[in-house]
């Protein structure tokens, strides 16, 4: 069976922390699924990740190697660094519901760059165009508490949600069946399909549930 891998176009960790909600990470070469707690200890701001795939080398793929063949396609991540972790770990992924931009910015960057995607702005802070917190289309939803809104748009439901879970002892590289999606960004690609059976290709969102993302400290 062969097996073909093509390389993200975009990617970019969101922060829901007060001071980085606006904070852009576009070219980072890490993307972290973290929690930061507050001085007091009573509140905690997660992060999230967007990854994008060229629509270009997906009809590659289709168009040139599979064909008409049946296939699997898989979301792979790899970890470099784990720190106090939970016993068990789940990882949500999405399809993500509208376009994004990656920006030039770096989470050590004095000054921060906001010229790309945040937890707040799907752009930047200049077109300050915000993702939806409510009015959302068909299918479409976001989470967030508190003063943390924003943090992404997706699609949610029966076919649009793929979970990952890993205990201490698992190998904590993320390998992901998202044929699903697939299916529905080629869908829209090829034979112009719209929802529910073909979507935009806007690529991924990884996050935890809810009920993890904002509860106790859970890196």
């Amino acid at each position: 069976m062969a097996i073909y891998k093509i390389f993200p176009v975009n990617d970019a960790t969101i922060y829901s922390h007060p001071l980085r909600q606006d904070l852009n990470t576009g070219l980072d070469e890490v993307l972290e699924l973290t929690e930061q707690q507050s001085n007091t200890g009573t509140d905690y701001y997660p992060s999230r990740i967007l990854i994008k795939f060229k629509d270009t080398e997906i009809q590659d793929v289709f168009q040139n190697k599979i064909g008409a063949n049946s296939y699997s396609a898989s979301l792979q991540l790899y970890t470099t660094e784990n720190r106090d972790l939970a016993a068990t770990q789940t990882i949500e992924v999405y399809p993500v519901s509208g376009a994004w931009d990656n920006g030039t910015g770096k989470y050590l960057n004095d000054p921060s760059s906001s010229n790309g995607v945040s937890w707040t702005y799907r752009d930047n802070s200049t077109a300050a165009t915000a993702w939806l917190t409510s009015s959302f289309s068909t299918g479409v939803t976001a989470s967030f508490s508190g003063s943390a809104y924003g943090g992404g748009n997706w699609y949610t439901g029966s076919g649009f949600i793929n979970t990952a879970s890993f205990t201490l002892v698992d190998n904590l590289d993320l390998d992901i069946n998202v044929t699903n999606v697939v299916q529905k960004y080629s869908a829209s690609l090829f034979t112009s399909q719209t929802y529910p059976t073909g979507i935009t290709n806007n690529g991924f969102i990884l996050k935890r549930p809810d009920s993890e993302e904002f509860g106790a400290v859970n890196q």
